[in-house]
């Protein structure tokens, strides 16, 4: 079962009625008995210069989980900044992602994961599956393979529960990996996994996109009724997302004293139990991300009813014919 444990090691901000105006995130103790700090440092779509500072700037902040995946090819970066830090590395939860040419070579993917950060990190925290989609391991690229025809070079015949079963090797023969998990999964890709008869390891984390305009109660919840933490990218929305304009939003960091983004990830963590996973270039930004408000019941009805007007699904991989990713408003 998911569980929360406290880690506030900073006295709070007090309003003036006395109550705690912000609060420290979390860490959630996963299925395995591994924890995990409830918000994460995203590294996606930065360069290689931005996830150097940017690490840095969170490592500095109070941040102890960093978020990351081999094909964003910045990992060298992040891990430099790891380095130069100061903060040992067994104080840091790394996350990495399992790119869809590794399925059938699933080692090898963390070999390379780990080959790239270099020197001092030799082992992963969490490694996902990045998407549920197989791609071939010899194709004309390494990271989305074409066939002639243009259309994504896909193994179709590829059974999730098979690289599943490598991913288990990987946490059971060695020791690179110690909690796995998957990621933009909609229920039947989590049941394919969960219903397995070769199950072994059940997924720690299932991290999907998910804000205000894209709440997946229905998939939350089945991650929860199965132990499984849900983790939610793009909380704001993704770059120009209108969800940070929201006035619903608006008035409720205003009359915390807070920004959108602190009202989002409290909801997100504080509220609905779920990981986050923010991304920011922005020092300030970064530093209040890792102070939450407790929000009232109003406020809570208040953010829950935005997708019932406002629907936003922002990231879409187009994996060609005969792939299904399961969500309803995705195929």
């Amino acid at each position: 079962m998911i569980t929360l444990q406290s880690t506030a090691t900073q006295t709070p901000t007090l309003t003036l009625d006395g109550r705690a105006s912000t609060v420290q995130p979390p860490v959630f103790t996963l299925n395995d008995g591994k924890h995990i700090p409830a918000i994460g440092y995203g590294t996606y779509k930065a360069s290689a210069e931005e996830v150097y500072e940017c690490v840095k700037k969170a490592l500095h902040a109070g941040a102890r989980h960093i978020d990351s995946a081999h094909c964003y090819g910045n990992g060298k970066s992040m891990a430099d900044a790891i380095r130069d830090s100061g903060v040992p590395r067994e104080d840091i939860f790394i996350t990495s992602k399992l790119w869809g040419t590794y399925h059938t070579r699933v080692e090898q993917g963390v070999d390379d994961i780990l080959a790239e950060m270099g020197d001092g990190i030799d082992y992963l925290d969490l490694l996902l599956m990045h998407y549920p989609v197989a791609l071939n391991p010899h194709g004309n690229c390494s990271k989305y393979p074409t066939k002639p025809s243009g259309e994504r070079d896909v193994l179709l015949d590829r059974k999730l529960e098979d690289t599943w079963e490598q991913l288990e090797d990987t946490v059971l023969r060695t020791s690179k990996v110690k909690s796995i998990g998957l990621s933009n999964c909609s229920i039947p890709k989590m049941e394919a996994i969960l219903n397995s008869s070769k199950l072994r390891i059940k997924p720690a984390v299932n991290q999907v996109e998910i804000h205000p305009y894209l709440p997946e109660y229905e998939l939350v919840e089945y991650a929860k009724q199965n132990d499984v933490l849900t983790q939610a990218y793009c909380p704001n929305g993704g770059s120009n997302s209108p969800i940070l304009t929201h006035p619903t939003l608006q008035q409720i960091a205003t009359r915390h004293g807070v920004n959108v983004g602190q009202v989002i990830l409290s909801w997100l963590v504080l509220v609905r139990g779920l990981g986050a996973l923010p991304k920011s270039y922005n020092e300030d930004r970064i530093k209040s991300n890792l102070a939450l408000t407790h929000l009232t019941k109003e406020e809570v009805n208040a953010i829950q009813a935005i997708s019932k007007t406002n629907h936003q699904r922002n990231f879409k991989a187009d994996w060609g014919p005969g792939v299904r990713m399961g969500f309803a408003d995705y195929d």
